[in-house]
């Protein structure tokens, strides 16, 4: 079973006692950092990994005492490889940017400790490239939307910081994909995914208008 590192870096956070700050008229600016690391192997030999790393910035407004109201920007990089039966490792690798806003719930379970949750929906715009040694090389643009819900927990640990890290996403993706090579093809993937955090998931957000 995967070790959750978003949850472990959250838990030696917690060391300090502050007030959280979700009241009315509350303002936040913060950083989301993401990254995971899968790798499956057969007989000590690695036939899939894949990396993905992620960033960006985010604002957002309490509307109503513990109702937030924001928008976020985002970068991901994802490399895949894979085995083949030739023993070639083929590989993918595959950008996007996305902007996405966000209304969030937040429910305190204490003065420090509480979990969000909340819709969500995004613009999704990537491209990708294969490299495959016997194959030439073949790109592909993407753009689409996405939206769901997302769950995750935060801490306050003073008055003017919090941490958050996400623990899952239920979303719906529509798609639209190009790709371009040896042949030219369109697609669009309509699909519907439940994603559980087993990787790093964090935001650090800085409090600011807060009584």
């Amino acid at each position: 079973m995967k070790l959750n590192l978003s949850l472990l870096v959250l838990a030696l956070a917690c060391m300090s006692v502050a007030r959280a700050q979700t009241e009315k008229g509350t303002k936040t600016l913060g950083f989301s950092v993401n990254y995971s690391k899968e790798k499956n192997e057969r007989d000590g030999i690695p036939e899939r990994k894949i990396t993905s790393f992620g960033f960006g910035p985010s604002f957002s407004y309490f509307v109503k005492d513990k109702l937030e109201i924001g928008a976020s920007l985002n970068y991901f990089n994802s490399d895949y490889e894979f085995l083949q039966q030739n023993n070639y490792m083929n590989g993918l690798k595959d950008q996007q940017f996305g902007a996405t806003i966000f209304l969030q719930k937040h429910f305190m379970f204490s003065e420090q400790f509480g979990i969000r949750t909340g819709p969500f929906a995004s613009f999704i715009k990537g491209n990708s490239e294969s490299d495959y040694p016997d194959q030439p090389k073949q790109e592909t643009t993407s753009k689409g939307f996405r939206t769901g819900l997302n769950l995750g927990i935060e801490y306050f640990p003073v008055k003017s910081i919090g941490i958050a890290a996400n623990l899952a996403t239920l979303s719906y993706n529509h798609i639209k994909q190009e790709v371009k090579g040896t042949t030219e093809t369109n697609s669009k993937i309509n699909s519907f995914e439940l994603d559980v955090t087993n990787g790093l998931n964090l935001s650090v957000f800085f409090v600011f208008g807060a009584k």
